[in-house]
């Protein structure tokens, strides 16, 4: 069948469109499996979200990394296959800096109405924050609000990740380079 044995199985559609996008080799397609199957303690061809959070991003799943996997359509949200690993993983590497901002924005503008209010800001920093720190980073972004409205349209929230970048890791962690 494939799942048991040491080398990758043959590209589905997800995983050959992902390397031509990509120009991944065969050598990186065995690298992503070698990593895949060191977390695949079973050898049934998945990895649980919550090991692929806990175990190899060393994070807490979060609306993050959930919605990479919405992005690329996994069938089944409490696990991973193969190809929707190596999709989710060059998915995100392929995000630059004003992606995640606008990646995260859409994210926490819940009604998608153009705006993230005070409610929406409230949930994208305790999503962020689990340590304690709310109440400083959110005092801290609230005094970014320019136009004192109560709400961040687009570009006051990329000012904010500008102008308060520890608010927005570790969704964020690329904030320091917007800077």
């Amino acid at each position: 069948m494939g799942i048991l044995a040491s080398k990758p199985p043959v590209a589905d559609e997800r995983i050959q469109k992902v390397s031509d996008l990509m120009l991944l080799k065969k050598r990186d397609i065995a690298s992503f499996w070698k990593i895949f199957r060191s977390f695949d303690k079973e050898r049934v061809g998945i990895i649980p979200l919550e090991v692929f959070f806990s175990e190899m991003c060393k994070e807490e799943r979060n609306l993050f990394g959930d919605a990479i996997f919405d992005l690329i359509d996994t069938e089944d949200t409490a696990n991973i296959e193969f190809g929707e690993f190596v999709q989710g993983v060059c998915t995100f590497a392929m995000f630059q800096v004003v992606d995640v901002l606008r990646f995260s924005f859409f994210i926490f503008d819940k009604d998608k109405n153009g705006y993230i209010d005070r409610d929406e800001l409230d949930l994208f920093v305790r999503t962020l924050h689990t340590n304690g720190v709310q109440g400083n980073i959110m005092q801290a972004l609230k005094a970014v609000d320019f136009n004192g409205d109560g709400k961040f349209d687009f570009g006051e929230f990329s000012a904010a990740a500008r102008k308060v970048p520890d608010g927005f890791v570790p969704g964020f962690p690329a904030a320091n380079e917007y800077v």
